[in-house]
């Protein structure tokens, strides 16, 4: 009967202290991380695609299709993203970089039917999520693509 006794209390004694060291809240970026092809649905940031450091690619299907690519910054740096939208595409780019952690809008840039590629710098910080936000006047019949860089 007291081994019986001894054990219960060790075993709920074990789960509370595993119930404590488990974080009640974890901060991560949402969604599904991807290769290098965006994965549908990525059209909220709760769906947003994870990307890390390594270049993507997407395609917006239809003319008020957006897709939301979720970036982890892990030190203060400067962040560079370089966005290419592929010839011959004749979409009017809009893509927008997003402080999920602060909720504020940093970059916010059109493309009109260019050709080029673009690259533009924010200040990043450590911890906070970044969303890049990419949509189009049109449906894309070819891939553009994206890469955040740490500097």
């Amino acid at each position: 009967m007291k081994r019986k006794l001894f054990l219960g209390v060790l075993c709920l004694t074990l789960a509370f202290c595993c119930f404590l060291s488990t974080p009640l809240l974890t901060v991560q970026a949402a969604g599904v991380e991807i290769g290098f092809f965006e994965e549908e649905p990525n059209n909220s940031f709760s769906e947003a695609n994870i990307i890390g450091t390594r270049a993507f690619a997407g395609k917006l299907f239809a003319e008020n299709d957006a897709d939301f690519f979720s970036f982890q910054n892990t030190m203060d740096c400067n962040l560079k993203f370089l966005f290419i939208p592929q010839l011959g595409n004749n979409v009017n780019y809009n893509f927008i970089i997003y402080d999920n952690t602060t909720e504020e809008t940093i970059v916010n840039y059109n493309l009109p039917n260019k050709e080029e590629s673009v690259t533009r710098e924010i200040i990043g910080e450590a911890g906070h999520e970044y969303v890049v936000i990419i949509s189009g006047d049109r449906a894309s019949n070819k891939y553009y693509q994206g890469k955040f860089y740490q500097n």
